[in-house]
C-alpha cells in the first residue's frame, strides 16, 4: 500500500509540475503597459521542446490575449481580444499588440483551436500583464486659415448670416479626449445681440460648409462666456475648429473680436481632466459698419441705340434708392475685370447719365452698393450692347441695278403700249416717282427724244402724186 501510494503522489507532483511547467512557458516581456505602448511576449519552453506535443507537432500556433480571470478552470471558454501567429517552440520578443487598451489581460495558446481552456495541455500565462491608460495631452495650434480684419453691414438684399472669424487646430495625443467645454473672453459693442456657434471644419477650410458639424453654440451675454462643447477629438489626428458669428441686423456698429482663454476636455481612456495647451489665441476684427441703405438694381440703358459711327451716345443709369453720391463706373467689358472705366457719373436722385463714344460693343456699369470694394453682389453691375448703323456701298449697287432692270422693263412696256405722247409722259411721270434713279431718267429721255424723230420724219415725207383723170 505504501508504495502505490508513493507512485500516486509521485503522479499527481508529475503533473502538477508539467501543468506548471506548461503555464510558465508563455509570458510577457513586463507586467505592466501603457496604452502607447507595444506587448511582447516571450516563450520559455525548453529548446528542444514544442509549446503544443503532438507526434506531429506544427510549426506555428496561436496566441491570444484574453480577458483576465482571478483563476482558471478546466474546460473554461475564452474569449479573443486580439491574436498572433508565433512559433511553437521557444522565442523572445515577440510583438502581440499594438495600441492595446487599458485593463488586464492573460496569455494563452489554443492548441485544439476549441477556444477553450485544456489544463493539461495548453500554455496559459495566468499571472496576466495590465495596461493602464497614458494620461492625453491636448494641443491648440493657429489653423490654416487665418482670417483677416474684415468688414460687415447688414444687407437686407443678400442676407448674409455666417461671419467666420477664428479656426484654430487642435490635436490629441496618447488617448480620445472629450472636449467640455471653451472659455472665450469677448470684445463687442454694448447693446448687441450676439450668437456664436463652434464647428468641427471638416475639410479644414475655414469656411463653413455644409460637411462641417455644429459642437457648441451660445447666446452671448457677458465679456467671458464659456461655451460647452459636444465633440471627441481622436488620438493622434490634426482637426479643424471654426468659430462663426451667426449674424442679424441687430448687431450693433464696432469692432467684434474674441480671444480662447482655455480648452478642456476628458481623457477617453485615462478618465482624467485635460488642458489644452497652446492658449490662450485671439481672433482678428470683424467691422460691423451701417446697415446697408443703397438698395435696387443697376439699370444701364445706351441712346440711341443702334447709334451712328462716330458718334456720342448717352448712358442712362436708374432703377436705384438710397444710392445719392455714390458713384457708377461705366467699362467696356464685365465690371469684375481690372480694367479702367471708359466715364463715370455720381447718383443724384438715385439717377445719373454720362456721355461715351459710340464703339460697337458690350458696356457695363457697375457700382458698389455695400462698399466691399467689389461689384459682385446682388444688383452692382448690368450691361447693354451698343450696335452701330453701317450704310453699305454694296448695298446701294444692288438697289441701282435693281431699279435699272426695273426701267428697261417699265420702257419697253412704254413703248408698246403707249401710242401718244401723253401717254409716255404719263408713264415718265410714273417712272419717276418710283425711280429715282439718273440712269433711269435718262433712258425714258433718249426713248422719248427718237419717238419724236420717228414723227418728224413721217410728217416730212412727200405726198405721192394725184392719178391723172
Amino acid at each position: 500500500m505504501k508504495k502505490k501510494g508513493m507512485i500516486i503522489s509521485i503522479f499527481f507532483m508529475f503533473l502538477l509540475l508539467n501543468i506548471f511547467i506548461i503555464s510558465a512557458s508563455i509570458k510577457t516581456t513586463k507586467n505592466i503597459y501603457n496604452t502607447q505602448e507595444i506587448v511582447y511576449a516571450t516563450s520559455t519552453v525548453g529548446a528542444g521542446d514544442n509549446l503544443c506535443r503532438s507526434q506531429n507537432p506544427p510549426s506555428t500556433v496561436t496566441l491570444y490575449v484574453i480577458e483576465n480571470k482571478d483563476s482558471w478552470k478546466d474546460g473554461d471558454d475564452f474569449e479573443e481580444i486580439t491574436s498572433s501567429e508565433v512559433s511553437n517552440s521557444r522565442f523572445s520578443n515577440v510583438k502581440i499588440w499594438e495600441n492595446p487598451k487599458s485593463g488586464n489581460y492573460d496569455l494563452i495558446i489554443d492548441c485544439n483551436n476549441n477556444k477553450k481552456y485544456d489544463e493539461t495541455i495548453e500554455p496559459l500565462f495566468k499571472q496576466g500583464f495590465s495596461v493602464i491608460a497614458k494620461e492625453g495631452v491636448g494641443i491648440i495650434q493657429e489653423g490654416s486659415r487665418k482670417i483677416p480684419d474684415f468688414s460687415w453691414n447688414y444687407d437686407p438684399e443678400e442676407i448674409d448670416s455666417d461671419n467666420e472669424i477664428l479656426q484654430i487646430r487642435t490635436s490629441a495625443k496618447n488617448e480620445d479626449i472629450k472636449l467640455n467645454n471653451v472659455e472665450l473672453n469677448l470684445e463687442f459693442p454694448q447693446n448687441s445681440t450676439l450668437n456664436l456657434e463652434i464647428y468641427s471644419d471638416k475639410n479644414n477650410n475655414g469656411f463653413l460648409n455644409p460637411v462641417d458639424v455644429s459642437i457648441g453654440k451660445i447666446e452671448v451675454r457677458n465679456k467671458t462666456e464659456t461655451i460647452p462643447l459636444d465633440y471627441t477629438l481622436s488620438s493622434g489626428a490634426n482637426e479643424s475648429l471654426l468659430f462663426v458669428y451667426k449674424m442679424n441686423e441687430n448687431y450693433q456698429k464696432g469692432d467684434y473680436k474674441i480671444r480662447i482663454a482655455s480648452l478642456t476636455g476628458l481623457g477617453v481612456s485615462s478618465d482624467k481632466p485635460i488642458k489644452f495647451l497652446g492658449v490662450p489665441i485671439s481672433s482678428n476684427k470683424m467691422i460691423v459698419s451701417d446697415k446697408k441703405s443703397c438698395l435696387g438694381s443697376l439699370d444701364l440703358i445706351l441712346t440711341p441705340n443702334p447709334a451712328a459711327k462716330n458718334s456720342v451716345v448717352m448712358a442712362k443709369i436708374s432703377n436705384l434708392t438710397g444710392c445719392d453720391g455714390k458713384t457708377v463706373f461705366i467699362k467696356n467689358n464685365v465690371c469684375s475685370l481690372p480694367i479702367k472705366e471708359i466715364s463715370s457719373c455720381i447718383l443724384i436722385n438715385n439717377k445719373c447719365e454720362t456721355n461715351i463714344n459710340s464703339i460697337e460693343g458690350k458696356y457695363s456699369s457697375c457700382l458698389d452698393k455695400n462698399e466691399d470694394k467689389d461689384f459682385a453682389d446682388f444688383g452692382e453691375s448690368d450691361s447693354d450692347s451698343l450696335l452701330i448703323e453701317i450704310k453699305s456701298e454694296i448695298t446701294k449697287k444692288n438697289i441701282s441695278d435693281e431699279g435699272l432692270n426695273k426701267s428697261k422693263l417699265i420702257n419697253t412696256t412704254v413703248i408698246e403700249s403707249a401710242p401718244v405722247t401723253g401717254q409716255v409722259v404719263s408713264g415718265f411721270r410714273n417712272i419717276l416717282e418710283k425711280q429715282g434713279s439718273f440712269l433711269v431718267v435718262l433712258e425714258i429721255t433718249l426713248i422719248l427724244i427718237l419717238f419724236v424723230l420717228v414723227m418728224i420724219l413721217f410728217r416730212l415725207r412727200p405726198s405721192s402724186p394725184s392719178p391723172s383723170v
